[in-house]
């Protein structure tokens, strides 16, 4: 028979929260709080796709590595802007300003269904490939108060898809592989992560970007069809 889960683990960024503003927006915000006017648009005909980013991004191997990849990242489009910056001060600011907590909201459906799973008795954790500033937009966004354990990569020392990670999430629960799920949007790191690390997995594809990819479990558009899928994760199947 099919073993309950009695644990949550959830991905953040794209999962439980998003940004409320775009990159761009969020760039040319920064630059005129310090009095320097320019339009987002004219910031969106020089900024990367934030695919290219993410991939550009993972291939630090460090949080040090990270900060100089967005002080450069950051520099680059000031340069393209025409934008004087001599000593780095503005992509300092840009780099820093990026990281506030204001930027964030949660998605509709989260409290809802965070409320909804803890009253059916779930224990509710995060497993985040993340800086320490995801305590801040966890804070901001309301959402703290609903996990018992907030695991991230950059106090961990390693990022999903690495067992490690989802193992000292489990140590922090106190419960088996076997008794907890992760939620995640990336199939790669959350989903594959996850079923490697011996947890159950779910995709969540708020925007259908995954449909030609093969995630190894079960998929979602909206973290409230978590509920039933829950239930259906209870009973028996062939494997067990």
């Amino acid at each position: 028979m099919a073993m309950s889960v009695r644990v949550v683990f959830f991905d953040v960024h794209d999962t439980l929260i998003h940004l409320a503003r775009t990159p761009p927006e969020i760039f040319a915000r920064i630059l005129q709080e310090r009095g320097i006017v320019i339009w987002a648009r004219k910031v969106a005909e020089v900024y990367p796709p934030l695919d290219e980013l993410e991939t550009r991004r993972r291939r630090c191997s460090s949080a040090e590595e990270q900060e100089r990849f967005w002080l450069d990242v950051n520099a680059e489009l000031l340069a393209k802007l025409g934008l004087d910056d001599p000593g780095g001060r503005l992509a300092r600011a840009l780099t820093e300003g990026f990281k506030e907590a204001r930027w964030w909201a949660a998605f509709p459906d989260v409290e809802p269904t965070l409320r909804a799973l803890r009253a059916r008795g779930h224990r509710l954790g995060v497993i985040a490939n993340a800086r320490h500033v995801v305590l801040d937009r966890l804070e901001q966004t309301g959402l703290t108060g609903y996990f018992e354990a907030i695991v991230y990569s950059e106090a961990v020392g390693v990022e999903k898809p690495h067992p490690k990670i989802f193992q000292v999430a489990l140590e922090r629960m106190g419960c088996a592989p076997e008794e907890a799920v992760h939620v995640g949007d990336r199939p790669y790191e959350d989903v594959q992560g996850a079923r490697r690390a011996g947890l159950k997995a779910v995709l969540l594809d708020r925007r259908g970007e995954h449909s030609t990819v093969s995630s190894d479990g079960p998929r979602i558009r909206s973290l409230s069809e978590l509920l039933e899928l829950l239930e259906q994760l209870k009973r028996p199947t062939p494997l067990d």
